[in-house]
């Protein structure tokens, strides 16, 4: 009898210890050493991939970066937007960005994306993009369902994928400490009805006389000239004239397609105050539509007066001719 009883409680055990390591592996998913399964599958070039794993994460804004990848994914070092992948992983990222319209409602579009998968990279994605949000943030974790192709070009390395997204929430990744926040409480902007709460301003004189920019932005600024994320919305205003109007507007954000810019007629009036302290009060009030976005910017603002900027110094011409004209043209 010894024989049967040693080999059941060998069973036993060995149903045991399967179960400890179920739970175990359940246990590591839960502490991050894995992701939950997402539904997404693919083909590239062919070769069937399943984007099992998922993680979203955003830069302190309401878009979102999600990465899928055929392997677990953890939240530490993940960089938004980076993908480099390893042995036979394919690795996915893309940009989902909600977008106003001109209606006043806000859509979820995918903005841009691109992948990894041994030597295949694409990062040319096709116009019929597109996600539908179903629920969660960066910190919660997001579902949704999308579907996309991303390519190196149109013949080779073309990666089409669809399905139900579940991504794991990593929270917010900000790089670098940029300019401290200066609200803007006396100040109404409203895209499409759509009210931003102004974080930033400033005034950018260009090097011709009589011409600046305003800046407002729901993310601080400065006057470093180099771009700063211009947060969930950005909107410039190029003013010319005196007293100054305004003769171009154009968007930039997260929320706004930056192919969005007007050329107009001179609307609106812009009173600039004297500078102390660096800073030059603006009193606005201009109303414009924007290919069907009505913009409302009314109120004052406390701009930060930048330097003006330099006329390019005129290239060396041939025997000292071919002056340039010192406007970039």
């Amino acid at each position: 009898m010894r024989g049967p009883w040693m080999a059941l409680a060998l069973l036993a055990l060995a149903g045991v210890a399967g179960c400890k390591d179920e739970k175990g592996d359940q246990r590591r998913e839960d502490e991050g050493g894995d992701t939950p399964r997402s539904e997404v599958k693919g083909d590239l070039d062919g070769k069937e991939v399943q984007l099992k794993h998922a993680l979203v994460v955003s830069r302190g804004t309401q878009a979102l970066w999600v990465h899928l990848s055929t392997e677990p994914l953890e939240c530490k070092g993940i960089a938004p937007g980076s993908v480099t992948a390893k042995g036979t992983e394919t690795l996915v990222a893309l940009s989902l960005n909600p977008q106003l319209q001109p209606s006043g409602e806000v859509a979820w579009k995918i903005i841009r994306g691109n992948y990894s998968s041994g030597k295949s990279r694409g990062r040319v994605l096709d116009k019929d993009a597109s996600f539908t949000f179903e629920k969660g943030n960066a910190a919660e974790g997001l579902t949704g369902v999308l579907q996309a192709t991303l390519s190196e070009d149109k013949d080779k390395g073309k990666l089409s994928f669809s399905g139900k997204l579940v991504a794991k929430g990593c929270g917010e990744r900000v790089f670098g400490k940029g300019p401290e926040p200066r609200p803007q409480k006396g100040v109404k902007v409203t895209i499409a009805g759509h009210a931003f709460d102004i974080q930033g301003a400033r005034l950018l004189p260009e090097a011709e006389d009589g011409v600046t920019t305003l800046e407002l932005a729901t993310q601080p600024r400065d006057c470093n000239r180099q771009s700063y994320p211009a947060g969930d919305a950005g909107v410039s205003v190029k003013l010319e004239g005196d007293p100054p109007q305004a003769k171009h507007l154009w968007f930039r954000g997260d929320m706004l397609a930056s192919n969005y810019n007007s050329d107009h007629e001179p609307k609106g009036t812009f009173t600039i105050g004297p500078v102390e302290g660096g800073v030059a009060k603006v009193e606005m009030h201009y109303t414009h539509k924007v290919f069907g976005f009505e913009v409302v910017l009314e109120g004052e603002v406390a701009a930060q007066q930048c330097p003006k900027k330099k006329k390019p110094e005129p290239p060396p011409g041939k025997d000292g001719h071919g002056e340039h004209d010192g406007h970039g043209h």
